[in-house]
């Protein structure tokens, strides 16, 4: 339990001190074929395979580096993640660009557990875990949500049990100027409540 109150409280402590975010052209292929390549390791351990399908179209954007890392690297982890009850499976990752709305998507698929419809209600809410005592801090895919809000996105998910989970991130060419402050730990402080 000691571990885990250290786990929360660095989290937060980390979230709130990205008080201004550095905005940078982001080839979004490239970015996220380097977060794939530093997972591969780790999922090949666990029978999983990556499969990469990116859209040669898919302009860069202007977005901060180190936010979408903290972003994909959570979501890619909780793919492997959703595989525990199985011997192996995949994780997808595909870009595309969506020229009518000036935006990019990004899909994550994995197959693992899935997600029933009541779990899919709250897994942004802050605290909330489907992972074993010490092993999640439940913070992880609320502080996702909040980053993809914060830089102008949007984040969906869609899942069926024993089958896989797609997480949606969709993301303007040009974030938006307003970013997380260290304001937004209050917010997700009340959002738990």
């Amino acid at each position: 339990q000691i571990k885990r109150c250290k786990r929360i409280t660095h989290n937060l402590l980390r979230f709130s001190r990205r008080t201004q975010s550095v905005i940078d052209t982001v080839d979004l292929n490239a970015f996220i074929a380097e977060i794939v390549d530093l997972m591969e390791r780790e999922a090949r351990s666990s029978g999983i395979t990556f499969f990469e399908r990116f859209a040669p179209e898919v302009p860069p954007i202007l977005s901060d580096p180190s936010q979408l890392q903290q972003v994909f690297l959570n979501l890619i982890t909780n793919a492997i993640d959703a595989h525990n009850d199985k011997q192996y499976g995949s994780v997808a990752v595909s870009t595309a660009y969506l020229d009518a709305e000036k935006s990019v998507e990004i899909v994550i698929s994995d197959t693992g557990c899935g997600m029933s419809e009541e779990v899919m209600a709250r897994i942004f809410d802050p605290f909330f875990t489907t992972k074993p005592m010490g092993r999640g801090t439940g913070l992880g895919l609320s502080i996702c949500y909040t980053i993809v809000k914060g830089l102008g996105g949007q984040i969906h998910v869609k899942s069926v049990v024993g089958q896989g989970t797609d997480f949606i991130i969709r993301l303007p060419l040009r974030s938006a100027e307003a970013k997380p402050q260290a304001n937004d730990v209050e917010n997700l402080m009340e959002r738990a409540a």
